[in-house]
């Protein structure tokens, strides 16, 4: 009786499951129009008053969609950051940072995601992404208040937007954005909306701008 009943949990949680898995399928599924709906989307791939450098004119822009606990993404962000830096590309090209937490492989990514909002909220994205990157083993909730210290944010006001629903609903919206575009995984980027996934080179990512600035 006692194998059976260990059994039957078994069985129950295998039923629950694959009807947990089959309900996220759907969701999906329901949450990615097709490609001529994406296009004319509500929301515009780059958002409205998202994190940024570089010119509001520039010609190219590039939306970067990532995890602060992906790998990849952290070996991504000081090839931006020193594309973004370069003399050469001022006035040119101008980045943009959206949100696309992976939670069930990174579960501290949407607590880091929010912290990066809350810093935004203050003046230090740029400042507190690098933070967040550089200790992305500690990325636990207990672990960023540290790095608002370190960013000598009011941390009073960085607790009290951890904890207001609006930084979770700002994380929300950008990963929302990333399904209707059709991002799939970490880092991914558009470049005036063409779409390109995985770990750039500086000189493949160069090259991309260079060919979005051919009229």
């Amino acid at each position: 009786m006692k194998r059976f009943g260990v059994a039957a949990a078994i069985i129950a949680g295998a039923i629950l499951i694959a009807f947990t898995l089959a309900v996220v399928r759907q969701i999906r599924e329901e949450s990615v129009p097709r490609p001529e709906a994406a296009a004319r989307g509500a929301d515009p791939i780059e958002g409205k008053g998202r994190p940024s450098v570089g010119s509001a004119n520039a010609p190219v822009t590039i939306v970067e969609f990532y995890d602060f606990e992906c790998p990849f993404c952290r070996e991504a962000a000081p090839i931006v950051d020193q594309v973004a830096a370069d003399p050469a590309w001022a006035g040119k090209v101008r980045f943009v940072f959206r949100h696309f937490p992976i939670p069930d492989a990174h579960p501290n990514a949407i607590p880091a995601a929010r912290a990066a909002e809350c810093a935004y909220l203050q003046g230090k994205f740029m400042e507190m992404r690098q933070l967040l990157f550089a200790n992305q083993a500690r990325l636990r909730a207990a672990d960023l208040p540290q790095y608002a210290r370190q960013l000598q944010l009011d941390e009073a006001r960085f607790s009290q937007c951890l904890a207001d629903p609006a930084s979770y609903t700002a994380v929300e919206q950008d990963w929302r954005a990333g399904v209707r575009a059709g991002v799939e995984g970490t880092p991914t980027y558009f470049i005036n909306g063409n779409m390109i996934s995985g770990l750039p080179t500086r000189v493949q990512l160069e090259q991309a701008i260079t060919a979005a600035l051919v009229p």
